[in-house]
């Protein structure tokens, strides 16, 4: 299976400040969903389709397939980066990821965010 590389510009600090940041991490550690479900409603002006980027519709809650906490925050972190906007470097990452050093693939993979109980992970990858 092909698991390209995405990437995005991603504006972390409106995220940290925005209140998203906390919401997220209360729902990966509790599993409960109402305050990204309330996130996402008070923000749908300002949230996108995450595979389309075009602007996420009224009937948002039909699109979904899990209904979970990583699908959910999926959508809301639309409101930090344009989904229509991919930066990465598609299936050459793992080449590339290969010579890189350990600062060197954080940097080009990311770190994980949650807790060790409970790391998010919107596209079920890993």
């Amino acid at each position: 299976m092909s698991m390209p590389h995405k990437a995005y510009a991603f504006d972390w600090s409106a995220f940290a400040s925005d209140g998203l940041h906390s919401v997220l991490l209360d729902a990966l550690s509790s599993g409960v969903t109402r305050g990204l479900i309330r996130y996402i409603e008070a923000n749908l002006d300002h949230l996108k389709d995450r595979y389309e980027g075009a602007p996420l519709s009224d009937n948002w809650q039909d699109m979904l397939e899990n209904r979970d906490v990583h699908e959910l925050g999926d959508i809301a972190l639309t409101r930090f980066y344009d989904p229509a906007e991919d930066r990465g470097i598609g299936d050459d990452w793992r080449d590339i990821d290969e010579q890189l050093s350990e600062a060197g693939q954080a940097a080009l993979l990311g770190t994980p965010f949650g807790s060790s109980r409970a790391y998010f992970d919107p596209g079920r990858q890993g």
